[in-house]
């Protein structure tokens, strides 16, 4: 009867900590997600340079359709990986109890991804000097993905999960005058 409430109250007070590495694990899951999908469609060189030859930078040209291609594709995984519970984490319980010696031992804790009920993607551009006459531009993916994380004993938590995972970096120099 006791051992069953300490691993009652050990459980109850791990919740936070599972939620905090789940959530970390999904980052880590769409951010390969995109990754691949960006690899899969043989996606490079997004942007192009407008150079009006005098030595000068007019613009950086994206296409489009490659970014919006990789968009759709990597919203499709994502919402798959989760509609199909494949971003799983199971943490045993001797590891949430702060001991080292309880480490890795124990039943372990699951929890899943329960589908999502929103997946967004945005472009996100961000431009950086990097020193005299250089700068730097970073386009990235911003995805935001609302899930319910379902946790052992039928709890939930609502989440979100919000990655910018950056395409294409691109540096800028130009010549001094």
């Amino acid at each position: 009867m006791l051992i069953g409430i300490v691993i009652t109250r050990i459980y109850e007070s791990s919740l936070p900590l599972l939620e905090k590495y789940a959530v970390t694990r999904a980052e880590s899951a769409v951010a390969e997600t995109v990754c691949d999908a960006a690899a899969q469609l043989g996606l490079s060189d997004i942007s192009n340079f407008e150079l009006p030859g005098n030595g000068g930078l007019e613009g950086v040209i994206s296409d489009a359709g490659k970014l919006n291609r990789l968009r759709s594709e990597a919203l499709r995984r994502i919402s798959d990986d989760l509609d199909n519970n494949r971003i799983r984490v199971s943490i045993p319980l001797g590891s949430l109890c702060g001991s080292p010696v309880l480490s890795g031992s124990g039943p372990p804790l699951t929890a899943y991804f329960d589908g999502c009920t929103a997946v967004s993607a945005d472009f996100v551009y961000d431009n950086t000097p990097v020193g005299v006459n250089s700068g730097c531009c970073i386009i990235s993916m911003r995805v935001t993905v609302r899930s319910t994380l379902v946790f052992p004993k039928g709890k939930t938590s609502d989440v979100d999960v919000n990655v910018d995972i950056p395409v294409e970096r691109i540096i800028i120099t130009s010549k001094i005058r």
